[in-house]
């Protein structure tokens, strides 16, 4: 993760503090490794971004990896996912 990805991963979680810097590294990694593991793989795209920060937002809040995720974030990995296999198979779907 570059210092740049660090830092815009601090203000989307609203930490203003380098003490936890390595924490939300090894959150990122963890919230990726996740993503892959469900099928998407890492994407250059503003939608990935937003759930990868949005897993480490609720794992940090959480003070630690939690069995659930909320709803919200479960619908954009859905719709990671069906654009990750090429759609849902119907007839006018475009990504």
């Amino acid at each position: 993760m570059t210092g740049e990805q660090l830092t815009a991963l601090k203000r989307y979680c609203h930490v203003d503090h380098d003490e936890d810097d390595a924490l939300l590294v090894q959150l990122y990694a963890a919230a990726v490794e996740y993503l892959t593991n469900a099928g998407i793989p890492p994407l250059p795209t503003a939608l990935y971004k937003l759930a990868a920060h949005a897993l480490v937002l609720e794992w940090y809040d959480a003070e630690g990896i939690s069995a659930s995720v909320s709803v919200g974030v479960r619908a954009i990995i859905n719709q990671l996912k069906l654009s990750a296999v090429g759609g849902c198979g119907c007839p006018n779907w475009t990504p």
